[in-house]
């Protein structure tokens, strides 16, 4: 598979990994119920990871290093 193929393949993947995320904050406030501290960490920990391989994946697609930082 080639570079840019692959890519693209990896960031499709990152941005069903998004949609399943949102769905479940949706279902967590559907529920009413409580999102515990944790919950929100973890979270807030998959969507970094997820901010990571697409900044990496654009930096090694495009090899400027010019990706947004925060």
């Amino acid at each position: 598979m080639s570079r840019p193929i692959k890519s693209i393949h990896d960031v499709e993947g990152d941005i069903r990994d998004l949609k399943r995320l949102a769905n479940v904050m949706k279902h967590m406030e559907a529920t009413h119920s409580v999102i515990e501290g944790e919950t929100v960490w973890y979270l807030g920990h998959v969507l970094s990871g997820m901010a990571d391989r697409i900044e990496a994946g654009l930096d090694a697609e495009f090899g400027d290093g010019q990706a947004v930082k925060p």
